[in-house]
This record gives C-alpha cells, structure tokens and sequence, in this order.
C-alpha cells in the first residue's frame, strides 16, 4: 500500500503534463470524479495553488470532452448533456479547489473549514432567496422527486400527529397548501447544499491525509482532533438569530432554519473531532474500541443518539474547553 502511494504521489507531483493525464483517466471512469478533484486538491496543497487548478480544470475539461466524444460514436451527440456535465465538474471542482487554496495559504485546517461553513450558509441564503436551483438539470428532477416525496410523508405524519391530538390544528409549525411550495424548495435547496458541502468536505480531508501520510506523518490527526467550532460562526448565528427574532419574515426563517441546520453538520464534526482527542488522549482506546464506536453509527437507534450528543459535544465546546477540562480532571499524568 505504501509503495502504490508513493508512487501514485510522485507521478502526480511530476510535470503537469502527468498530472493532467492521470485526472483524465479519472474523469473518464464512471465514479472517478472525486478522485480526479482529489489530485488537483493534493497537488494545490503540496505544490501550489496555480498548478493544482491547471491540473484540475485541464483534466475535467480534456476528460469531459473525450467522454462525449467517445459517446458520438455510438449514439448523437447531445450539447445539452455535455454543458451539463461541464457545469457540474465546474460547481464541484472549482469551491474544492478554492478551499484548498485556503488551507494551503492559512495553514489551518480548522480555519478553512469555518469558511466553508460560513460559505455554505451564505449560499444556501443566496440561492433560498435567489430561488435557483445549483444542480444541472439532469439531476434537478431526482432532487425534486426525493422533496416531494419527503414533503408528503412530513405532512402524513403532521395529520396523525394532529389527530392524535399531540399537535394543535391551528399550529404555526404546519405544511399547509400555502406553504407547501415553499417547503418543497427549501428541501431542495436544503439538500443540494448540504450535498456539495459534505463532498467539499470529504474531497479536503482526503486531500490533506493523503499529504499528512506522505510527507507529515500523524500531522493531520492532530489537525483533526483539535478541530472547534469557532467564535465567527457563533457570532454569525448569533446575529442571525436577532434577525429572525427582528424581521418576523416567513422567508428569512427558513434562511435561518436551514443555518442551523448546516451549523448543526459543523457541530457533528467537531464533535466527532472530540471523540477522537479524547479517544487518543484519555481514553486511550485501541482500534478496536473506535471500530466498534464507528458500527454503532450505522445501527439505527444509536445512531440518532450519538449524532444527537456529538452535536452537543461540540455545541458545549463553544463555551467550555473540553479538551482542557479533561486534561484538568485528569491531573498530572495527563501531561
């Protein structure tokens, strides 16, 4: 395994011309979009910024392009799907990029991912308030099929809910056919965000452990388990919330609503990131114990539980520093 990621990354750190052509090989297998980004990422954070984005763009470009011409040979060629794919390669290739910029210029794994938090919030406002989808059109009907779909089985239980008579009917809280439309969009909007800042995400973590295991043994593990939530994203949900609270506007409260959702993703990481300290610092848990936790995460029931008291974990280490506390309890030895 080491020697394939040794050469692996000395193939894509070579001249750009390498770099390039190994992204098109991705670009062109089916699911290997990510790992196509992945180099450009890797290569941003190791080489710098304008070489990762020639590597990247060059490749999805060359490999969208040979893809849809490989295609004419067998069927018509079809412009609409070859902008489309375009545009998504685009819409996920280029914030990832970005993002690695940061983290290559701030140094701080922490810092970047705050950004990108906030960045996400801003775009869901934008395009909430905007009322553009940020999908290409290939994949708007799934999303909106998946919505709808959601949207009445919320409404299925909103009706037994108020038939048992454990919500009143006149209730601010419910999806009527005035709102429904509005709830639609939301959800949509909601999910296409929260689908590009999970791969945004993944695609920088990845990107920084592939260089952490080349050339910063356990770098980015200590990068990981320091992760906190930070001051600006409460200051900004702070403010939201005064705003909420001020502006009593129906749209701005799904702004809001959905914020706090996304805030709530951050919160599950940081959270997560907890775990680990206290895993590696206190706990001392071998690979066992982190497995066994990591299952628990896909048994239903758990799962809610530990999503649920990860986020306040990380929502508590806004006010108290509990990596601190624990060092404190535990005395001296902990040093």
């Amino acid at each position: 395994m080491q020697l394939l990621m040794q050469t692996l990354t000395r193939w894509v750190l070579g001249p750009v011309w390498q770099g390039i052509l190994l992204s098109v090989i991705f670009f062109l297998i089916p699911y290997g979009t990510v790992f196509g980004i992945l180099i450009s990422l890797f290569v941003t954070l190791r080489q710098g910024i304008s070489k990762g984005l020639i590597i990247g763009f060059g490749g999805a470009v060359i490999g969208v392009l040979t893809r849809f011409l490989l295609a004419g040979l067998f069927a018509e060629l079809n412009f609409n799907l070859l902008t489309q794919s375009l545009y998504w390669l685009m819409l996920l290739l280029i914030p990832a990029w970005f993002f690695a910029a940061v983290l290559r210029q701030v140094v701080s794994l922490n810092f970047t991912l705050q950004v990108m938090t906030l960045s996400i919030i801003g775009l869901f406002a934008i395009s909430l308030y905007g009322d553009f989808s940020l999908f290409p059109e290939g994949l708007k009907g799934p999303v909106n099929e998946y919505v709808s779909k959601l949207t009445v089985s919320l409404v299925d239980l909103q009706n037994q809910d108020i038939d048992n008579g454990d919500r009143a009917a006149d209730s601010g809280m419910l999806i009527t056919p005035e709102n429904i439309e509005m709830v639609n969009k939301y959800f949509a909007r909601l999910f296409e965000v929260l689908t590009l800042y999970t791969t945004f995400m993944f695609l920088l973590m990845l990107a920084r452990s592939w260089q952490s295991y080349m050339f910063m043994p356990k770098e980015f593990s200590k990068e990981f388990r320091s992760l906190r939530v930070g001051s600006l994203i409460v200051s900004m949900l702070v403010i939201g919330g005064l705003l909420y609270i001020l502006l009593k506007s129906e749209l701005y409260s799904y702004i809001f609503s959905g914020s706090l959702f996304i805030a709530s993703i951050w919160l599950l990481v940081v959270g997560l990131a907890i775990f680990h300290w206290l895993a590696q610092e206190i706990f001392k848990l071998t690979w066992k114990g982190m497995l066994i936790f990591y299952l628990a995460l896909f048994v239903p029931v758990i799962s809610s539980l530990l999503g649920v008291l990860l986020i306040l974990v990380g929502l508590t280490d806004v006010f108290i520093d509990l990596r601190g506390l624990a060092l404190r309890l535990q005395g001296p030895k902990a040093y």
